[in-house]
């Protein structure tokens, strides 16, 4: 998550990541709340993000 800088690129926190893990079979969610700067953003994670509606829309 360093790389992306969503703080200081965009003015938006991001505050959780939402992740779908599949286990023999079953798939369950798991949620990193308050996620680190080291921690890693898979391909179809959710990302939680708490910002200004005009910095949130730039990422859309």
């Amino acid at each position: 998550m360093n790389d992306i800088q969503l703080r200081g690129k965009y003015g938006v926190n991001l505050i959780a990541i939402k992740r779908n893990i599949s286990e023999q079979g079953k798939t369950r969610e798991i949620w990193n709340v308050n996620p680190m700067a080291t921690d890693t953003i898979h391909k179809d994670d959710v990302l939680v993000l708490i910002g200004a509606n005009e910095d949130l829309d730039k990422l859309s």
